[in-house]
């Protein structure tokens, strides 16, 4: 029903509101969410209050379907809700109606202590960049056991990377142990052209993980910073194993990149033309 877009699908479903099974309302919420009709609003900010909690969540995900700012401030109260589901989709919910207004409650999600939760509200910053976010999101990075969200928050911090105490987290988090945050860490890295990012991103050279060291050394050839020439030579010549096609390919295209030179993977002819103009400068 919720697909035949008419004013007596409409009222049927805003009755069926009222039943009293929790399936019928339920079932009601989402078909009305699929109708998309602005007259369904205030009929299912009625039902945030439901007893159900599944009908708490599906008149939520109708609301966010619908995309009326007139339910923000319903959908608002239920960042509290007892149930984590219903905390969860009313936190991305939120995101989306109310922007950079929504800031206190991303921060409040941020600290929340079901997973799921932290998690959604680390993806719904996508929908918000205000920099009241930069001090919570690096606390939450500090304080997260999560693999996957600890990853999620390194990513969100990119969008601040202009910030010192962001980018700061975010060379701290290449020497996380944790590879998620690591990883991530170097995708983001490898694009801030900043001293303090090119001696992190040589030291991670080091990494134990063969993803991490390809991104590595992709940035730093991106970077193209004479300073880290010899430490790829150096990683070339004793730590990466030659099997590795590509990690090596990884080192020496960063060469290649930083110097213009073309010596294939001969590490011998790399570094005998090092030697020979390390102290000419650039």
């Amino acid at each position: 029903m919720g697909y035949i877009k008419d004013a007596r699908a409409l009222t049927a479903l805003t009755d069926s509101l009222r039943d009293a099974s929790g399936d019928v309302r339920e079932a009601a919420a989402k078909a009305l969410g699929e109708l998309q009709n602005p007259q369904a609003v205030k009929p299912l900010i009625a039902l945030l209050y439901d007893q159900n909690y599944k009908v708490r969540k599906n008149a939520v995900l109708a609301l966010e379907k619908i995309k009326d700012p007139r339910a923000a401030d319903a959908v608002e109260q239920l960042i509290s809700d007892k149930e984590p589901s219903v905390r969860a989709i009313a936190i991305r919910a939120l995101a989306s109606f109310k922007g950079s207004d929504s800031v206190d409650s991303l921060i409040i999600a941020l600290r929340d202590r079901n997973d799921s939760v932290r998690e959604m509200a680390v993806f719904s910053l996508t929908n918000v960049r205000d920099p009241r976010l930069i001090e919570p999101l690096i606390g939450a990075y500090h304080n997260e056991r999560r693999s996957h969200i600890r990853g999620e928050m390194v990513l969100a911090l990119a969008r601040y990377s202009h910030d010192p105490g962001a980018l700061k987290a975010l060379i701290e988090a290449l020497k996380d142990n944790d590879f998620l945050a690591r990883k991530h860490a170097a995708r983001i890295i490898r694009y801030i052209k900043k001293p303090e990012a090119i001696e992190v991103l040589i030291e991670a050279l080091k990494d134990s993980d063969e993803f991490v060291q390809k991104t590595v050394a992709q940035g730093l050839g991106f970077l193209k910073s004479r300073r880290a020439i010899e430490p790829l030579i150096v990683a070339l010549e004793e730590d990466i194993d030659p099997g590795a096609k590509s990690v090596c390919d990884a080192f020496y295209g960063a060469l290649e990149n930083i110097t213009g030179q073309h010596f294939g993977r001969s590490i011998k002819r790399w570094r005998a033309w090092w030697d020979e103009n390390k102290s000419k400068g650039n």
